[in-house]
């Protein structure tokens, strides 16, 4: 039987740890800005309450046991212990990118594309979907999704042939555990080139929201660059061989690398941003969500339901191309 007692009721899909390094000192909160219909919603909280959703991870184990926590408690807890030693690292003023450095950093860079709650509904309905419409080409629509993650596709079939309603959860958090792990994304991020610019003496710090990664969607090729905020005044970029998006992050002004890292990471936030202060309230308010992007798991979604159409295959293809990996 599941443990129940002294278990994490606020899952966090953005971790603690990292929205920690946006608490000012003297008071210990951040800024959150929240999108809610019509207005900007604004208050200070600490990072334990806010970037969480109530038992988001959690299933139901069977009919009688409750609850299940253990995709948080173990997986999620694990990973993100293991990021906060990495973001230490990466912050030192000459950080050293080791090899674990940099496989940590990536698993977790890789869970904060696929863990929100709305890349967790997307996966359990594709699920669902694919458990109650059975077909040949959404057949062949898992043995993809199970390619690109390195899954045995008999392993799927047997899973997706014995579920029953209350194991959807476990089922779509144990595939997402493996998307979590994308072998093939892994590497190509740790193969890049690891830098950190210090923007110190920029007009406004960087901000983050609950799309916290930019990625401009060519990764595995020599113009690929992520890149990601690692505290207020630094930011971390991972780019190819001839980015010239990373180099205008890398070398324009302090100003406009931080201008555009916020304007990205606004536009495509769902629902929160986080700053150390309200100075940028009327620019957070300005831009909040206003270019919303598909992930993996949403296209993935959008795919399954489309899959009797003669492109749905491509089209779920398309999401593993969202990160560069194929050609």
């Amino acid at each position: 039987m599941p443990k129940q007692m002294d278990e994490p009721k606020k899952h966090h899909y953005i971790p603690a740890f990292y929205l920690r390094g946006w608490e000012r000192p003297e008071t210990g909160k951040l800024v959150e800005f929240r999108k809610l219909p019509g207005k900007l919603a604004i208050k200070e909280v600490t990072a334990q309450y806010t970037g969480f959703q109530k038992l988001h991870y959690s299933y139901a184990s069977d009919d009688d046991a409750g609850m299940d926590h253990t995709f948080e408690s173990e997986y999620l807890s694990s990973l993100d212990n293991d990021g906060a030693n990495a973001l230490r690292a990466i912050n030192e003023p000459d950080p050293q990118f080791t090899d674990e450095v940099k496989v940590t950093w990536s698993r977790l860079m890789v869970s904060l594309m696929t863990r929100s709650p709305e890349d967790v509904d997307a996966f359990k309905k594709c699920l669902e979907f694919v458990h109650a419409n059975p077909s040949p080409l959404r057949q062949r629509l898992i043995a993809s999704m199970c390619e690109e993650l390195d899954i045995d596709p008999r392993e799927s079939e047997e899973v997706m042939a014995s579920l029953r309603p209350h194991d959807m959860s476990f089922t779509a958090l144990k595939a997402l555990g493996h998307l979590m792990e994308w072998n093939k994304l892994i590497p190509v991020l740790c193969a890049m080139t690891w830098r950190v610019r210090d923007l110190q003496g920029a007009k406004n710090t960087l901000l983050i929201s609950d799309r916290p990664v930019l990625n401009n969607q060519e990764l595995a090729m020599p113009s690929g660059l992520l890149a990601m905020p690692v505290s207020p005044t630094r930011l971390l970029i991972l780019h190819g061989s001839k980015s010239s998006d990373a180099d205008h992050l890398r070398y324009s002004s302090e100003d406009v690398a931080a201008r555009s890292c916020n304007q990205l990471i606004v536009e495509a936030a769902r629902q929160y941003v986080w700053s150390t202060s309200q100075d940028q309230e009327r620019f957070v308010g300005n831009r909040i969500g206003k270019k919303k992007e598909f992930s993996v798991n949403e296209i993935a979604l959008l795919a399954t339901e489309k899959v009797d159409e003669p492109l749905s295959i491509q089209d779920f293809l398309k999401a593993a191309k969202l990160a560069g990996t194929m050609g």
